[in-house]
């Protein structure tokens, strides 16, 4: 079966797709790495090689952040994703429980531009940027489940479950694995309060910014903490 992992910025997604592409689809390595990861993301793949090769692979693993399915204008046309949606995936939900986890984790990503290799730089995080990428996180989630062309997830997944071992984490959503040897693995990011000068501060601020998350229906929060699905609101 293609395995379609949907997520939103600093959720583990990546971790998880290159342990599946490794245990579940080892062939797949042999294709371009630049593209078989987000096939979505125009500014390093050919979108419709992408295309060609995910609906001829019976094993396929890719993964989409929610952005690049529901702003088709600005990843990929409407053609090209109902094309990728024309042949039957098991699709992954993955949703990270503590949002002010993510959304710090997000910013500090922008702030350095890393996303799978990291550094222990310290570095400053804005306030403004911490907000935007705060506000940017919980935009994703509620896009998540406006489930744009009617997606159906046949699996939701919290970082949360992720205990970073490869065959463990695979068998939260098959138990068919091919080898046990992980090839590529993103690397492990060092703790945000080691990175960040002024962590607390964030930490304090966030305080300000819980009344103003977005309410999403069916999703049940406590703060900045994700800690249920209502399936029958949605």
């Amino acid at each position: 079966m293609r395995l379609h992992l949907i997520t939103a910025p600093r959720t583990g997604g990546t971790w998880l797709l290159d342990c599946l592409v490794s245990l579940y689809n080892p062939f797949q390595l042999k294709h371009p790495v630049d593209w078989f990861n987000e096939p979505f993301n125009k500014d390093i793949i050919n979108i419709d090689e992408a295309l060609t090769w995910m609906l001829t692979d019976p094993r396929s693993v890719i993964k989409n952040h929610i952005r690049h399915i529901f702003a088709h204008d600005l990843y990929a046309s409407k053609d090209q994703i109902t094309h990728m949606l024309s042949v039957d995936w098991y699709t992954i939900l993955i949703l990270r429980s503590n949002t002010l986890e993510q959304s710090i984790s997000y910013a500090l990503s922008r702030t350095k531009n890393e996303w799978a290799k990291y550094t222990n730089s310290p570095v400053h995080i804005s306030l403004d940027l911490f907000e935007r990428s705060a506000l940017a996180i919980w935009t994703s989630i509620n896009l998540m489940f406006q489930r744009p062309y009617d997606i159906t997830y046949n699996k939701i997944i919290f970082t949360e479950d992720l205990i970073y071992k490869p065959v463990h984490d695979c068998s939260l959503i098959t138990r068919d694995i091919v080898q046990n040897d992980i090839i590529g693995i993103t690397s492990p990011s060092y703790p945000k309060y080691q990175q960040i000068l002024n962590y607390d501060e964030l930490l304090e601020y966030s305080k300000t910014l819980v009344d103003r998350l977005p309410k999403i229906p069916g999703v049940v929060t406590n703060g900045w903490n994700i800690i249920k699905i209502d399936w029958a609101v949605i």
